[in-house]
């Protein structure tokens, strides 16, 4: 029997660049066998065999080849490798979804975000990629001018006092980026704290310390508050770093999400196209290399395969887009100020709902079919397709969400042994008494299905 080990003290070692290391002093000897490891911000894992994290786990393996690995992140994925789980050498191999940004905002765990369309639109064409990413030496040089940082301070400024923000942080494209933007706040008569890389520990400690207090308005930075920082009251996020990897974006605008007393929201200044680039951070999903990263993406109504926003057939199953819809935009990409959430959501209280087993006239595979009728019978049905016996990432994600609605409907899915089985099952159960969704063209997305019990938590919360 394995027994446990007591952490004696943790050590910060200092290193001559950005990465932070810490040293574990256990009791007894310095070697100990781990039987699982937790690993926060799990999104720096490499898929491939690569890195620190790698090798670290790897060493761990070798002394203990039944070790148990769990990552914890709100972005499970990388940019150019896709999701942790994909790929030959992936460390993971699956990914659970407790909640969504949706659920937590909704419950009050999360601030919700807003964006809005800014005069200043930095221009990035003909920057080099790197890796997937926009190629940073270019990158800093094409942002960073004085007619750029003038404008855009000046546009920070007039937002923040019209309406009334206390909290500003901006993300900048460089460290000399960051140091040009902080001193054209200076210029006009602003107090600004600056954190790069180098920044030392103490001062580092003490800029965060006058901005979270609220001494101290505006923090501009470059690649160093994006994960991990915590100040509840940010309300304003100032994005002057375009960038290609959504897991970047969803960090970066995430630093608003914290909530506070007296916060309703927090307000994102897209001045690099982020937003419009990746999408709603209700939408995000990973580029993958050789995908076109970045661009925006959308799912096809028949199996849920996500593919580029502009394809004209389903790679997957076939699907072909209506050519009236191949002509028009994408509603969801059609960016307002208040899309960074998912614009054009709507709630419809029920009557029923009724489960159907669905061939696909494209593909002829099968699925389940399921329509939402509203209380008024002119109410148009939203109708959700769930590829339950396809294959891949389409399957797993029908049945994650199979099963969570099966769990709140008292549907019991242990003896289902077909569709026919499964649509018996879920007719008779309990149907959601709302729900929220977006139309795209002719097709519907739900994006939440609200029972009795939601109702009843909404109602004694107010």
């Amino acid at each position: 029997m394995l027994s446990s080990v007591r952490v004696e003290s943790v050590t910060h070692l200092q290193r001559g660049s950005a990465e932070v290391v810490f040293n574990l002093q256990v009791s007894g000897h310095p070697s100990y066998f781990a039987g699982g490891v937790a690993v926060h911000n799990c999104h720096l894992i490499n898929n491939a065999r690569q890195g620190g994290y790698r090798k670290l786990l790897g060493a761990l393996a070798e002394i203990n080849p039944a070790l148990r690995v769990i990552g914890l992140t709100a972005t499970p994925y990388r940019l150019g490798q896709g999701y942790l789980t994909e790929g030959k050498h992936a460390l993971f191999h699956d990914i659970l979804r407790p909640t969504t940004i949706e659920g937590l905002v909704h419950d009050g765990f999360l601030a919700p975000l807003r964006s809005k369309a800014t005069e200043l639109k930095l221009d990035v064409t003909g920057v080099k990629k790197t890796a997937g990413e926009y190629n940073a030496k270019e990158l800093e040089a094409r942002v960073n001018t004085d007619l750029n940082n003038y404008e855009a301070v000046r546009e920070i400024l007039k937002i923040a006092d019209a309406t009334g923000r206390k909290s500003v942080i901006v993300f900048c494209a460089g460290v000399e980026h960051a140091h040009s933007v902080a001193d054209m706040f200076n210029e006009l008569g602003q107090r600004v704290g600056t954190i790069v890389g180098t920044t030392p520990p103490e001062t580092r400690a003490r800029i965060i310390e006058l901005f979270r207090s609220g001494e101290l308005r505006f923090v501009t930075n470059a690649n160093v508050l994006t994960t991990g920082f915590d100040a509840p009251g940010v309300d304003i996020v100032a994005l002057l770093r375009p960038t290609m990897s959504p897991t970047l974006y969803v960090q970066m605008v995430g630093r608003g999400m914290r909530v506070a007393e007296g916060k309703e929201d927090c307000l994102v200044l897209d001045f690099a196209g982020n937003v419009a680039n990746h999408g709603p951070i209700t939408a995000v999903e990973p580029n993958r290399k050789g995908g076109g990263g970045g661009k925006p993406t959308k799912t096809c109504p028949e199996c849920d395969e996500i593919m580029g926003a502009a394809s004209k057939t389903c790679p997957h199953c076939g699907y072909e887009y209506p050519e009236k819809e191949r002509e028009e935009k994408d509603p969801n990409w059609a960016l307002g100020d208040e899309d960074i959430m998912g614009a054009g959501r709507k709630q419809r209280k029920l009557r029923g709902w009724v489960w159907r087993r669905h061939i696909s006239k494209a593909s002829g595979k099968e699925m389940v079919k399921v329509s939402y009728y509203g209380e008024n019978l002119s109410d148009q049905a939203v109708t959700e397709y769930l590829p339950v016996l396809h294959d891949g990432y389409a399957r797993d994600k029908a049945w994650s969400l199979l099963t969570q609605i099966a769990e709140r409907s008292g549907a019991y899915l242990g003896a289902i042994h077909d569709l026919d089985d499964l649509c018996v099952e879920m007719n008779g159960s309990k149907p959601p008494q709302r729900i929220e969704f977006v139309k795209s063209g002719k097709f519907f997305e739900v994006k939440r299905r609200i029972w009795d019990a939601d109702l009843e938590e909404l109602a004694v919360a107010s």
